[in-house]
């Protein structure tokens, strides 16, 4: 990416810690996916480590962590975990990791609030769900329950959630030693993603918030609070914008970069391209899976096809909110949507 620089040539192997700073240790674990990775990360604490999220809970990934749990890092044991949302990739393993390394667990209590909905998932879409959420956005009955079929999956790689699990919010100061980590927050990727930055060593952990070349999913979905997702993902970067141009940035997914104004302007430029582009296609009523192509290649399925339409439907939010888009009704009571009149 353009105005971007790479301190790392390559990542670390599957469950081989290596130091980004004297502070700091980085860790990379296997996901089953098209994204076959997710980045952990190691900060120095009074006593050990504080692990940065878990990765899944899979047969492979816990015979990665057993030189970890027995051994320890650089000798020190891991003895917090700090859980930047709920995703499954972020929370998969807290409560087996817990329990193997006695680690106390934190996250937001939003985050939390929405991993207890999600973990297990309810298997059919509920009535009033379908009408409060998914009805009033244009999407058919018969496609909704399909997509929360799919979701109805998501917490699979979720071992259970902690049995207690103490609560961080974006107020909450992390003081590791000599250094103290500040929680940046944002609601709009998940209800209350935590992203620790030290100031001292102008190092921002910004989980799934800014990756270096893809976007995070921005979706409507059944356990997002939230009407209107991607204005608040918006506004967790412009927050962002506060922090030091050459700050150093630890992402979930992708390598560690700097650069990270100009990567939040070609974030932030992406989606108002693709917000255009859905307004000027909706010269004449459009329903939103019409709207999909636009943004997402053809031939898409299972999840990936899930979260193509969630995030569409994040789109239509944010326009509806913006008053740029109006909602419709066809003849047989569908949803449209229609370019509001300049």
């Amino acid at each position: 990416m353009q105005g971007l620089s790479y301190p790392f040539d390559s990542p670390p192997s599957f469950g081989d810690p290596i130091e980004v700073t004297a502070a700091v240790r980085w860790l990379r674990m296997p996901l089953p996916w098209s994204l076959d990775h997710v980045n952990l990360y190691l900060l120095t604490n009074e006593h050990g480590w504080t692990l940065i999220d878990t990765g899944l809970c899979t047969p492979e990934a816990q015979r990665l962590w057993q030189p970890l749990i027995k051994e320890g890092v650089d000798g020190r044991p891991i003895t917090e975990i700090l859980l930047t949302h709920h995703h499954p990739d972020h929370i998969g393993a807290a409560s087996w990791l817990s329990e193997q390394l006695g680690a106390a667990v934190s996250m937001h209590p939003n985050e939390y609030q929405a991993a207890t909905a999600v973990y297990p998932a309810p298997a059919t879409l509920e009535t009033p769900l379908y009408e409060t959420l998914y009805q009033p956005l244009g999407l058919r009955r018969q496609d909704a329950d399909q997509l929360h079929q799919i979701y109805a999956n998501w917490g699979m790689g979720i071992d259970a959630l902690p049995a207690n699990c103490r609560t961080l919010t974006e107020s909450s100061v992390l003081q590791h030693g000599a250094d103290n980590w500040q929680l940046h927050y944002s609601q709009g990727h998940s209800p209350g993603q935590l992203a620790p930055f030290c100031p001292k060593r102008r190092v921002l952990l910004s989980g799934d918030l800014v990756l270096p070349k893809i976007s995070s999913n921005i979706s409507v979905t059944p356990w997002n609070p939230e009407r209107n997702p991607l204005a608040a993902e918006m506004q967790g970067l412009d927050r962002l914008r506060n922090l030091p141009a050459d700050t150093l940035v630890l992402p979930a997914h992708g390598l560690p970069f700097r650069g990270l104004h100009a990567r939040i302007d070609q974030l932030q430029s992406e989606w108002l391209d693709r917000l255009a582009s859905i307004t000027g296609h909706c010269v004449e009523p459009k329903h939103p899976l019409e709207l999909i192509p636009l943004l997402f290649r053809e031939g898409l399925t299972g999840l990936d096809q899930a979260l193509a339409v969630s995030e569409t439907l994040s789109y239509l939010s944010y326009l509806l909110g913006q008053g740029e888009l109006e909602r419709i009704r066809d003849s047989n009571g569908d949803c449209r949507f229609l370019a509001t009149p300049v």
